[in-house]
């Protein structure tokens, strides 16, 4: 019987195998026979340029391009050409050698000289390396990426759903409220950590003969030094070199790789299962595929076959995952050969990884969150509330207000009638009694919005990070930046070197980010265009926010230089990471080094002469016409909220020592951005003491909106002071202003108009507005409203 879809034994082969058209030049063993021949020639090759091997003359240009041609255009002919020799030799990578031999004799010139091909080697040099290269491009080319675009769908639903309100459950029961949003973050963070951990296993190889100690190297040519050789070899395939081994690489690495994997895996079948379960309550529904049955007796169902079908997938292939890890850390003394059959099935569980990210995927896109539905169950569940209630009561020395509420509520569902009924029983203090009695299940979420929102802010607790900014020239040789972007371009994302190394590097200005210990972990470049590009992080530091520091010092000096924009392309998966530094999506997506990308740029504010506001100038100093004008070519005008969020970002981008800030309710579109967040976030990490003093109108309405800058206050309470203004305030004061260093000044003149100024360098305005400033906040009170947000 003919092999076709149908009558293939595995469904990788047959109902699947339209989804597996990336994977299967990889992983398949074609794509082994094919690594196998490009090791096979890059061997003979790095021979041919070894002084030592007088032998071997380095073939000419064009001949080694005729060399490397029989890998780059190996197809299925020439896999079946050996399948044919295996037949005689009954040996899988002898009869490779035998093709490489085969079609190298067929050039003239090399003929002679093709006892080199697989010179000292045993079948496993050939062997570990063509493993390590397939499962290094498995992880670039198909699993990485789809991993990625699994976050990326997650953190995107995290941002749009991080105020939907919904119950949590625990034990499958009602418990205290959280979002949808943060719900899917946890999701989103958990599998980033996976990711970065598989994406950061360090692929090794060896090439030392047959037993690890390079026998018949030394033999043959003694004066050579062999380790180094190979660790030079082995490091122009992309991979790094093992020199402790027997015959085999010992798998370790596999084992690491297949582990971080299963964990990826685990987690996103959990996910699948709870997304499963909110589907059956209501709480996500499925958007219809027309022509598609649920059931075939049951038309009304659509059921959530996506989910399913990724659940057991991912079943699968942990099962082989963790077989192999297990199976393949053991070999008899110098080796066996129970790991080859095992290996064969690499590209097994690497194809069920990828249908199960697909299904989850696909899964994904269909899913419509039914709001009603959570709403719905939070006004059924208003019992949540008693948690509160008895830790306000503990807070107010209330006896034994655990046991009362638990007599109350306990095992009990009521609504909110009946949960008020329950306070007025209360004995509390009457400010303690509004809050709660104006408590309800929505309300009730913590810091469950803010978390989601800021599920990419960087950890405070991270290690001490520098950026440098070294010279251009000769900076394309740079060990430390090289040897960064080798690892996550070359070797994670299977860029080509002749791509990486573009030729820009030597005129472009680069940024290097260095951990405590000075190692690098992280650069970017900025090209005199204005284009930001290169930006590359070491797995494990991925998420720590050496991504965007590298960012904004690139902006920063892209700024400092007069430059209008800057502008990039973004990986599709990294578009929200860009978006969080201001930039904006241009045109349409496209593809470069094999890799999905989208145009980004952000404007940079512009410097004017300064009429427009003379007005506002004249209002903070009237007193020193003369001084002010001395200052004006260094103001900036803006008419709006994007031109004043460039502004704004111009001056806190700027601060070092001191930020003071004046805003009736602070501008959720200015002080609530992510960038200004960001910036603020990063001023005050490095302080030791309090150095953001900020002054509102009313903190109700602030409280109650869940504000970014709020919500960074309330993790670091020590270091940003946050006080309601006096109601007597001088006259012609502005009505919001920030003054960094007592230098630099953002200033809007009138209420509800967001048109303004700004000014790096305006000492005498800046100090007036200062002076004004510590007048107001040495009489401002605490707002009751803060108060209780424990600001």
């Amino acid at each position: 019987m003919e092999l076709d879809p149908l009558t293939a034994i595995s469904p990788l082969d047959g109902r699947y195998r339209s989804q597996l058209t990336a994977l299967a030049p990889i992983a398949s063993e074609f794509g082994l026979l094919r690594y196998r021949v490009h090791v096979e020639i890059e061997w003979y090759l790095f021979l041919s340029r070894q002084p030592g091997i007088v032998e071997l003359k380095p073939p000419s240009a064009p001949l080694t391009e005729q060399l490397r041609d029989i890998a780059a255009s190996f197809d299925a002919d020439s896999a079946q050409r050996i399948k044919r020799i295996e037949r005689t030799t009954n040996h899988d990578v002898k009869a490779v050698e035998y093709f490489v031999k085969e079609r190298i004799s067929q050039i003239g010139e090399l003929a002679a000289s093709i006892e080199f091909v697989h010179f000292a080697c045993t079948s496993e040099d050939i062997n570990n390396l063509s493993h390590a290269l397939l499962l290094k491009d498995m992880r670039s080319q198909v699993l990485g990426p789809l991993m990625a675009d699994i976050q990326a769908r997650l953190r995107e639903m995290s941002q749009q759903f991080a105020n939907v309100a919904m119950l949590s459950r625990t034990h499958g029961q009602t418990a205290s409220p959280t979002t949808m949003g943060k719900e899917l973050a946890n999701f989103a963070y958990r599998l980033q950590r996976q990711h970065e951990q598989f994406m950061g296993v360090c692929i090794l190889g060896k090439m030392n003969g047959a037993v690890g100690n390079f026998n018949a190297h030394r033999a043959a040519y003694p004066d050579l030094d062999w380790p180094a050789l190979a660790e030079e070899f082995i490091s122009d395939l992309g991979l790094a070199a093992n020199p402790y081994t027997t015959q085999i690489e010992p798998h370790d690495y596999m084992a690491e790789y297949f582990h971080a994997l299963v964990r990826f895996n685990q987690i996103l079948l959990d996910f699948n299962r709870d997304i499963w379960g909110y589907i059956a309550i209501d709480y996500f529904k499925q958007k219809k595929v027309e022509g598609e049955t649920g059931s075939s007796t049951m038309p009304h169902k659509v059921n959530p076959i996506d989910f399913e079908n990724s659940e057991g997938n991912l079943g699968i292939a942990n099962a082989l995952l963790e077989h192999l890890a297990d199976k393949l850390l053991v070999s008899r003394w110098q080796r066996d050969l129970s790991d080859s059959t095992a290996l064969r099935n690499l590209g097994v569980a690497g194809a069920h990884c990828v249908i199960a990210y697909r299904s989850a995927l696909k899964g994904i896109g269909k899913l419509e969150l039914n709001e009603a539905s959570l709403a719905r169950d939070l006004d059924n569940g208003w019992e949540v509330l008693a948690e509160a209630v008895q830790t306000v009561m503990r807070q107010h020395g209330v006896k034994e207000p655990y046991e009362q509420l638990k007599a109350a509520t306990r095992g009990q569902r009521f609504d909110g009638a009946a949960f008020k009924r329950i306070l007025a029983d209360l004995k509390l203090p009457e400010a303690a009694h509004r809050q709660l009695v104006a408590l309800t299940p929505p309300d009730y979420t913590g810091f469950a919005a803010q978390l989601a929102r800021s599920l990419d802010e960087p950890d405070s607790g991270s290690d001490p990070m520098s950026i440098e900014s070294p010279p251009p020239t000769g900076s394309r040789t740079a060990p430390a930046m090289r040897r960064v972007r080798e690892r996550v371009f070359i070797e994670e994302q299977g860029v080509t070197r002749e791509e990486e190394w573009d030729g820009l590097d030597d005129d472009a200005q680069h940024f290097i980010a260095r951990d405590a210990q000075g190692e690098a972990i992280g650069t970017a470049r900025l090209l005199a265009h204005g284009q930001i590009g290169r930006m590359a992080v070491l797995a494990q530091y991925r998420g720590t926010g050496v991504g965007m520091q590298l960012l904004l010092h690139a902006i920063d000096t892209a700024r400092a230089s007069g430059m209008a924009e800057v502008h990039l392309h973004a990986q599709t998966q990294a578009i929200p990471f860009y978006r969080k530094a201001g930039f904006d999506p241009v045109g349409e997506e496209f593809m470069e080094a094999g890799i999905r990308h989208q145009a980004m740029r952000l404007l940079l504010p512009v410097t004017f002469e300064p009429s427009p506001a003379a007005r506002a100038l004249e209002i903070i100093n009237p007193d020193a016409p003369g001084a002010v004008d001395e200052q004006r070519s260094h103001a900036t005008h803006f008419d709006g909220e994007a031109d004043g969020r460039a502004a704004l970002l111009n001056i806190i981008g700027n601060a070092r020592r001191e930020l003071i800030i004046v805003s009736p309710a602070l501008d959720r579109m200015l002080f609530g951005n992510d960038r200004v967040i960001a910036l603020l976030s990063k001023f005050v990490r490095r302080a030791a003491i309090p150095t953001v003093r900020v002054l509102v109108e009313d903190g109700r309405a602030i409280a109650g909106a869940a504000h970014p800058l709020i919500y960074l206050a309330q993790r670091m309470p020590s270091k940003i002071l946050i006080r309601r203004l006096p109601p007597e305030v001088p006259e012609g004061t502005p009505v919001s202003y920030v003054v960094a260093d007592g230098e630099g000044l953002w200033v809007i003149p009138e209420r509800d108009n967001l048109a303004g100024f700004a000014n790096t360098h305006d000492r005498v305005a800046a100090r007036r507005l200062t002076d004004v400033f510590s007048q107001l906040f040495d009489r401002a009170s605490e707002d009751p409203e803060l108060r209780q947000l424990a600001l």
